[in-house]
């Protein structure tokens, strides 16, 4: 099993959604537009005082619903107007949804991911709070969001797995939730899944979603990207009396040690770069490809590392993941 000190807390659920019309088109940057229906119908949902910190978090996204989220004015991309916000749910979660088309008809499938991550692995959260408001997103023929050719009211869950290592463990199958289903937030690492060694050598990282670093580079190295997992980890994993974690205490049992790992990185690969920029109404700057002469095996666990958990801004939205080849 993947270790580290204190473990990494993390729930990853595959939803499939099934369309039930003739027709539905998904916006250009669908991850989105799902935050903010998801995370408006959890707060219609709640209490008035626990809904106030999900309605604080959606306010700079209402801007971008509906049409806008399906604009691409070049009028407004030279200018720079819009800047998209790097905003998140109140709880740590990941919407990544799978690479695939924009038109859907009647008994095609959507799939995307739900990760929840840290404090906010917790299955019983996802029970109460999220899995209520995805089956009603679905269903909903509330006018705000059940319109012509969008998703939402037009869907049905198929079926829910939540992961364990490699594989996906059914949790909901022809609409039946099954209660026996206890998943814990450790057993994604289960297996070997991140330090496994493939056969042959890596060459390629292929970005999956659009990525963009603080501050933004076009052309991040190794290096730049194993600093962002640091980042990323800083928010995870709790350090001991408020004070942040040490990376070489989190990996004390990961093998090569993490300042070693860096070090490999300090002499920058030469590398091909193939990475297209994207729209302004997307979050990330850019997507595609980098090719190296090798990537050093030693990096390897941590690179899987990183593209499990998006590394770089707009994580929420499910940027800054990517395959090795």
């Amino acid at each position: 099993m993947w270790a580290t000190n204190p473990p990494i807390r993390l729930l990853r659920y595959l939803l499939v959604w099934r369309v039930n019309s003739s027709l539905v088109r998904l916006p250009r940057y669908f991850s989105m537009e799902l935050s903010l229906t998801l995370g408006s119908i959890i707060a219609q949902r709640l209490p008035t005082h626990e809904a106030r910190p999900w309605r604080k978090a959606l306010t700079s996204l209402n801007r971008y619903k509906d049409e806008d989220l399906d604009s691409d004015s070049p009028a407004q991309k030279q200018s720079g107007s819009l800047a998209l916000p790097d905003v998140s749910w109140p709880i740590k979660a990941v919407l990544y949804i799978y690479p695939g088309k924009r038109m859907y008809g009647r008994g095609e499938i959507i799939l995307w991911e739900l990760k929840l991550m840290g404090e906010d692995a917790d299955h019983g959260l996802f029970l109460e709070l999220l899995l209520p408001a995805i089956e009603e997103a679905g269903s909903t023929t509330n006018k705000e969001w059940r319109r012509q050719l969008r998703l939402w009211g037009h869907a049905d869950i198929d079926s829910v797995y939540v992961a364990r290592g490699l594989e996906w463990e059914p949790l909901v199958q022809e609409g039946r939730l099954d209660l026996r289903c206890r998943p814990t937030p450790t057993q994604w690492a289960e297996g070997e899944t991140l330090t496994m060694m493939p056969p042959q050598r890596l060459r390629k990282i292929v970005w999956l979603t659009p990525f963009t670093f603080d501050p933004p580079r076009k052309k991040p190295n190794l290096q730049d990207i194993l600093k962002a997992t640091e980042a990323r980890l800083h928010q995870l994993v709790p350090g001991q009396r408020g004070i942040t974690s040490r990376m070489e205490d989190v990996f004390a049992d990961v093998k090569p040690p993490w300042q070693e790992v860096l070090k490999q990185t300090k002499q920058p690969l030469r590398r091909i770069d193939k990475l297209n920029g994207i729209s302004a109404y997307c979050p990330g700057n850019w997507i595609g490809s980098q090719h190296f002469p090798m990537i050093p095996p030693a990096l390897v666990p941590y690179l899987n590392l990183a593209a499990i958990l998006h590394v770089g801004k707009y994580t929420h939205f499910g940027c800054g993941t990517f395959v090795l080849a």
